[in-house]
């Protein structure tokens, strides 16, 4: 398979997964609290930061630029209580999203009921950055030059981001 036939069936299976969550989120699960997804492309870059949230866990996307394929991504907080432990086999057979367990969780990890209307993008000047904040606040960022993003919701590096870099942030985004 060619290389443009690769990138065209990856880009094409971002945007159906976006899609679907978005339609998901924007209906609600049953049974579930609904779910938020927001996302903004940047003018300059092109890239586009989405949120996800599933109703039970956040993340914040960086994708690749002109496309929906994520290329960084980050933990921004969980609706629920951190978890004790994560059967990875398990995630990996359902498909489901990895939660925040309590080895990594900081005390800032839950907000147990989200409003859309209180999360936004910041971007960085050339696009290659965004921050998720809540009410004017920031909670994670990812930039396209690390390949881990950073959430306050974390205390230790994980496969779900790393902990909060003040010093990263301001020099990104101030």
């Amino acid at each position: 398979m060619d290389n443009w036939n690769r990138r065209w069936r990856a880009g094409a299976a971002g945007w159906a997964r976006l899609l679907a969550l978005a339609a998901w989120c924007w209906a609600g699960a049953a049974g579930a609290a609904p779910g938020i997804f927001l996302q903004h492309t940047h003018p300059v870059s092109a890239r586009s930061a989405v949120l996800e949230d599933d109703g039970h866990v956040a993340y914040l996307f960086l994708t690749a630029a002109g496309s929906f394929v994520p290329e960084r991504q980050v933990a921004a907080y969980t609706r629920k209580p951190p978890v004790a432990s994560v059967d990875w086999w398990e995630l990996k057979l359902t498909g489901d999203t990895a939660p925040i367990w309590r080895d990594v969780a900081s005390a800032q990890a839950t907000i147990p009921e989200p409003r859309a209307q209180d999360l936004e993008f910041r971007w960085s000047q050339d696009g290659e950055a965004v921050s998720l904040l809540r009410n004017g606040r920031p909670i994670a960022f990812v930039t396209s030059s690390h390949v881990h993003g950073y959430s306050k919701a974390l205390t230790k590096p994980s496969v779900l981001g790393a902990p909060w870099d003040k010093r990263l942030y301001q020099l990104t985004f101030q």
